[in-house]
C-alpha cells in the first residue's frame, strides 16, 4: 500500500492539473471568505470559520472528483490497471494506496486555509480572541468529509475509463449524500428523521461546530469503508472475471465471496452504527463549552413522555448579531433534539410572511398577547437608516399546553452585542425552563405570608400569576403551624405590621426544619402618598424582625438609599400660563439595580427597579455562607433614620460629591446550617414545642432589604394590576419579575435548572477599526497568499524533484 500511495502522491504533485484544482478551491473559499457581503468574514463582524466549515464542503464536491477522477479510470484506459494487478499487492493495497493519496493531496489543499485563521486571529478584538480548540475540531469534521468524498471519487473511477464521467458520477455521489438526503428527508412524513440521519449533512453539522459526537464519527468512517469496500470488489472483480485460468466453478465462487464479503460488511457497518446511537458519547472542544448542555437539562429531556415543540421567531431579514443569535438559538436546539431522543422538534418562522398587512398585524398581536413582544431593530444599510421589527422569542407546546417565551434577555445598560451575548447564555435555561413549566407535574408549594400587613390582592397580583405557572400557591398564617410546615418556600413580602414572639417562634422553626425563606422587607416606612409634603420624614417600622434576622446573620440598617442611577418620577417644576409643567426627574430614593454578584440568581439579568431601599450588612453566624446579591450603584449614599423624604427637593440641585459611598449591599442569600433563635430561650407562652431544634439542616435564606420589589403598580382606572416590573412612568419593563422568579427557583430547587444559568459564551467580535481601515489589505492577503504558497511549494518540489534525478 505504501508503495502505490508514494506513486499515487508524486504523481499528483508532478501534475499542473492538481495545483490548478487547488488553486481553484483556495479562489473559491478565499472569495466566499472574505469578498462576497453575503458569506464575508469582514461583514459578518466576529472571529470565527464557520464560512468555511459551511461552504468547504460545496467546493469539495467538486474538488475532490477533479482529483480523484484519474485514479482508475486512466489506468483502465491506458490498460495499466492489469499490469498493476498483476504485481504483489492486494486488491486493498491498490484501493487504500490510491484513496489515502487523494485524501493527503486533499488535507494538503486545506493547510493554506490556515492563513485564515491567522488573519481572523489578528483582526479579533482583542488580537487573539478566537476559539482556537473550537476551530481545531471543525477541521477534524471536514478531514473526515474529504475521506467520505474522496471514497465516492476512488469508487466512480472504478466504475468507468472515462475520466469525465467519473467526474460527473463522483459530484453527483457526493452531492446526493451531502445534500440530496436531507433534502428528501422534508417529502416525507415520520421516517424524515430516519431518512436526515442516512445523509453526511445531518453528521457534519455538530462536527463543523467544534462538537466531536461518536456517532458522527463513527457514520463517516464506516460509510467510508463501506465504499471503499464496494471500490475493493470492482477491482478485484477483474482479477477473476478476465482471467482464463478459471473456470466457471471457480468464478462462481469468487463472486460468491465476494458477496458475502459485501453483505457481512453492510451488516457489521449496520450494527456498529445502531450501537453507537444507543451509546455515544459528545467532546465539546470549543473554549467555553458553550455545546454541552448541562446534566440538568439533560435529566429533563430524557424524562419527557411526550413530544415538545418549539416554533422560533428568529427568521427573514436578520442583522449579523440577531443572525449569531439565531444559530446559537438553533445549535441549543438541535442539542435538545439529541438528548430527548429526537422528542424536540422546531422550525423557525418570520412572523413577516404573511403577504396581507392585516394579517400579519394579527398574527404578531397574538405573539405579544402570549408575552413575546417585537423589538425596533435600527440599522444603517448603505448610508441609509432602516427600521425592522424583530421576535426573538418562541412558542413551546407539550401535552396540548403552550407558553411564549422571550429569548432576548440581557442587562439592556450594555451594548447591543453584549445583550445578544447574554441572550445567548440565556437560551438553554429559557427553553428548558419553558418545557419545566409545561411538563412539571410535581409542583412544589409556595407560601405568601400574611397576618403582619404584607402586601395582598391586587398588589402582589403579578408575582402571584408568575408563581402560579410553576407552583403550588397558598396565602398562609404563622398561627397555624401545620399551614407552613409541608411548604418548600414562604415568602415575606413587604409586613408593616409586628411579628408577635410566637410568630417568630414557628418561622424559627420552620427554618430550622428545613424550611426556605425570602423576606423582601422595608425597613423605613415611606411612601410617596406623603412625599409631596416637606415635612414629611421616614421613620423605622418596628417589626421586631431584627433580633431573629442578626441571628441568621444579617442586619436590614435603618436608613435610606440615595442613588443617582435611579427610576424617574414626574415632578412639577413650573408653570406655563395656567398650565404646570411637568419634567420626569431621576428620584433618588428609586434605585436602579444594575449591579449584580456573578451568581445563578442574577447573571445576565437587566436592571431591577427599588423604592424605598434600605442598606444590609453581615454579622457573625457560625457555619453560614453570606453572598451579596444585590448593589446599588457606585454613586449612592446613605440617609440615617430619620430621612426626610420630599418630592419638592428635586427641584433643587443635587450635590453630586456627596453620593459617594459607593456600591452598598441591599439583598444577601444566606446557605448552611442555622442557630435558632430560641436556643437557650424559654419558648414563647403556648406554643407547641414538640420538636424543637436548636441547629437547621443545611438550608437557605434570601433577605431582600425592599419589600416594593415585589409589588406591582396598580391600574385603578380598569382597577386592574400591571405586569410586575412594569413602570407606567417611563413605560419600561424592569426585571424584578425575572429576578424574583430566579430567587425562588434557587432556594426551592437544590440543584434545578437554575443552575443552568451558569453558563458563559464569550464575545468574539472583529476589531471595526482595523477592518474599515484595513480592509482591502486584508482581503488581498487572504486571496492571493494561499495561491503564492501554493506556487512556492509547487516550484519548490519541482527544483527537488530536478536535483534529486540529477544525480542519476
Amino acid at each position: 500500500m505504501i508503495r502505490v500511495f508514494a506513486k499515487e502522491f508524486t504523481g499528483y504533485l508532478n501534475s499542473l492539473i492538481a495545483y490548478l484544482v487547488v488553486s481553484v478551491f483556495l479562489t473559491g473559499i478565499g472569495l466566499l471568505l472574505w469578498v462576497f457581503p453575503e458569506t464575508s468574514v469582514l461583514d459578518y463582524g466576529f472571529a470565527d470559520l464557520d464560512t468555511l466549515f459551511s461552504m468547504g464542503p460545496y467546493v469539495f464536491i467538486f474538488l475532490i472528483p477533479a482529483i480523484t477522477m484519474k485514479s482508475f479510470a486512466e489506468e483502465k484506459k491506458l490498460g495499466t490497471l492489469e499490469l498493476l494487478l498483476t504485481k504483489p499487492l492486494t486488491d486493498w493495497d491498490i484501493v487504500l494506496g490510491k484513496f489515502f493519496a487523494t485524501l493527503a493531496l486533499t488535507l494538503m489543499a486545506l493547510i493554506p486555509s490556515l492563513i485564515y485563521y491567522f488573519s481572523i486571529y489578528k483582526l479579533g478584538n482583542p488580537v487573539g480572541n478566537i476559539d482556537t480548540a473550537g476551530v481545531t475540531g471543525s477541521y477534524i469534521g471536514l478531514s473526515l468529509l474529504a475521506a467520505v468524498f474522496c471514497s465516492f471519487g476512488i469508487l466512480s473511477s472504478s466504475l468507468t475509463t472515462n475520466q469525465i464521467v467519473s467526474f460527473i458520477l463522483a459530484a453527483f455521489l457526493c452531492f446526493i449524500f451531502y445534500t440530496g438526503i436531507d433534502s428528501l428527508s422534508t417529502l416525507v412524513g415520520k421516517e424524515s428523521l430516519f431518512i436526515k440521519e442516512l445523509g453526511v449533512l445531518y453528521h457534519y453539522e455538530a462536527l463543523s461546530k467544534g462538537l466531536i459526537d461518536s456517532r458522527d464519527v463513527i457514520y463517516f468512517l464506516s460509510l467510508t469503508a463501506l465504499v471503499l469496500l464496494f471500490t475493493k470488489i470492482i477491482i478485484g472483480s477483474r482479477r477473476w472475471s478476465s482471467s482464463p485460468r478459471l473456470n466457471t466453478s471457480a468464478i462462481n465462487e469468487l463472486r460468491t465471496g465476494d458477496i458475502l464479503l459485501l453483505a457481512n460488511g453492510l451488516t457489521f457497518v449496520v450494527l456498529l452504527n445502531m450501537v453507537m446511537s444507543m451509546h455515544f458519547f459528545r467532546i465539546d472542544l470549543t473554549e467555553e463549552k458553550r455545546y454541552t448542555i448541562k446534566p440538568q437539562t439533560r435529566e429533563l429531556l430524557k424524562n419527557l413522555d411526550d413530544e415538545v415543540f418549539v416554533e422560533v421567531f428568529l427568521e427573514g431579514d436578520l442583522n449579523p448579531g440577531f443572525k449569531r443569535f439565531q444559530k446559537a438559538v438553533k445549535e441549543t436546539l438541535e442539542e435538545f433534539r439529541i438528548y430527548s431522543n429526537n422528542k424536540v422538534k422546531f422550525i423557525f418562522t418570520d412572523p413577516a410572511q404573511a403577504k396581507r398587512e392585516k394579517a400579519r398585524n394579527e398574527f404578531m398581536s397574538a405573539l405579544a398577547a402570549k408575552g413575546i413582544t417585537p423589538m425596533n431593530v435600527i440599522e444603517t444599510q448603505n448610508g441609509q437608516r432602516v427600521e425592522k421589527f424583530v421576535f426573538p422569542g418562541a412558542l413551546v407546546s407539550y401535552g396540548g399546553f403552550e407558553t411564549g417565551v422571550m429569548l432576548l434577555k440581557g442587562n439592556r445598560a450594555q451594548n447591543a452585542q453584549s445583550v445578544l451575548n447574554q441572550s445567548i447564555e440565556g437560551t438553554e435555561y429559557e427553553l428548558a425552563n419553558a418545557i419545566y413549566k409545561l411538563n412539571n407535574s410535581n409542583r412544589k408549594k409556595i407560601g405568601l405570608l400574611q397576618g403582619h400587613g404584607e402586601l395582598d390582592s391586587l398588589d402582589i397580583a403579578g408575582l402571584n400569576n408568575s408563581l402560579l405557572e410553576q407552583y403550588e400557591v397558598y396565602h398562609v398564617t404563622l398561627s397555624h403551624k401545620k399551614k407552613i410546615e409541608n411548604l418548600s418556600l414562604v415568602i415575606v413580602a413587604k409586613p408593616t405590621q409586628s411579628f408577635s414572639q410566637a410568630d417568630k417562634y414557628q418561622l424559627d422553626q420552620y427554618i430550622m426544619h428545613g424550611g426556605k425563606v425570602l423576606f423582601l422587607l422595608d425597613r423605613l416606612e415611606a411612601n410617596m402618598d406623603s412625599a409631596s409634603r416637606d415635612d414629611y420624614f421616614a421613620f423605622p417600622y418596628d417589626l421586631k424582625l431584627d433580633d431573629q434576622l442578626f441571628k441568621y446573620g444579617v442586619r436590614i440598617n435603618p436608613d435610606l438609599i440615595e442613588d443617582r442611577v435611579a427610576g424617574k418620577y414626574p415632578v412639577v417644576v413650573g408653570k406655563a400660563g395656567n398650565r404646570p409643567q411637568i419634567m420626569q426627574l431621576e428620584w433618588p430614593f428609586f434605585p436602579l439595580i444594575n449591579q449584580y454578584a456573578d451568581h445563578p440568581i442574577t447573571r445576565n439579568l437587566d436592571a431591577t427597579l427599588t423604592k424605598f431601599v434600605s442598606s444590609l450588612d453581615t454579622v457573625k453566624a457560625a457555619g453560614i455562607k453570606k453572598t451579596a446579591l444585590l448593589f446599588s450603584s457606585p454613586y449612592s449614599k446613605k440617609m440615617s433614620a430619620p430621612v426626610k423624604v420630599g418630592i419638592n427637593d428635586l427641584r433643587k440641585q443635587l450635590q453630586e460629591r456627596n453620593f459617594n459611598d459607593g456600591k452598598i449591599p441591599i439583598a444577601y442569600l444566606l446557605e448552611g446550617k442555622f442557630t435558632s433563635l430560641f436556643k437557650n430561650r424559654f419558648a414563647p407562652e403556648g406554643v407547641d414545642t414538640t420538636g424543637f431544634k436548636n441547629i437547621s439542616t443545611p438550608t437557605k435564606i434570601l433577605v431582600v432589604a425592599d419589600g416594593d420589589m415585589a409589588r406591582n403598580d396598580v391600574n385603578y382606572r380598569e382597577n386592574k394590576p400591571q405586569p410586575l416590573g412594569f413602570d407606567p412612568i417611563s413605560q419600561y419593563t424592569f426585571a424584578n419579575s425575572d429576578l424574583l422568579m430566579n430567587m425562588v427557583a434557587y432556594l426551592v430547587d437544590d440543584d434545578g435548572l437554575i443552575r443552568v444559568r451558569n453558563k458563559e459564551v464569550k464575545i468574539r467580535p472583529l476589531d471595526k477599526e482595523k477592518i474599515k481601515n484595513e480592509k482591502l489589505f486584508w482581503q488581498v492577503v487572504n486571496l492571493v497568499l494561499p495561491i503564492v504558497s501554493l506556487i512556492a511549494f509547487g516550484v519548490s518540489w519541482s527544483y527537488w524533484r530536478k536535483r534529486k534525478y540529477a544525480k542519476f
